[in-house]
């Protein structure tokens, strides 16, 4: 009777300890890979996007492609900011909430800045910011470029 007290005793704690260690890290971790894995796939899809901010002077109407991608870019910030909600303190290959918040932050520059109302010449200079916004998203998420 013993024994089975103690196989069944053991059973429970390694279901216990298991469920800790996939809630507290396992979880986060796959979650976390998901959204970065959105966050390359919306930077590469739309680099000809934000790469060539759109021209809006005098009426002209913004085209749905940009549109698209600017809720898209902006869909995913809001993705990744609510992570940082369920990122746990201790968190073994996701980067810290500050990180997190950051790429957020030049995700969502990134999704306001695919339409200029000025000269070409802004808008070259709006196309160098926003692909130092995406540089800068790389380096905060650890996305892979070859550089």
């Amino acid at each position: 009777m013993e024994i089975l007290f103690t196989i069944a005793s053991s059973i429970i704690i390694f279901l216990f300890c298991e469920g800790i260690v996939r809630a507290l890290f396992i979880n986060p971790y796959i979650e976390y890979k998901k959204l970065k894995s959105k966050v390359a796939y919306a930077l590469t899809f739309y680099a000809n996007i934000y790469s060539n901010p759109e021209y809006l002077g005098d009426g002209v109407t913004p085209s749905k492609r940009y549109d698209q991608a600017s809720d898209d870019l902006r869909k995913i910030a809001s993705e990744l900011r609510a992570f940082i909600e369920l990122k746990p303190k201790i968190s073994i290959g996701i980067p810290d909430k500050e990180k997190i918040y950051e790429a957020t932050s030049r995700l969502i520059g990134l999704s306001t800045c695919l339409h200029t109302a000025y000269n070409v010449n802004y808008g070259n200079i709006q196309a160098d910011q926003n692909l130092k916004r995406r540089d800068a998203i790389y380096d905060l998420l650890k996305i892979y470029t070859r550089s």
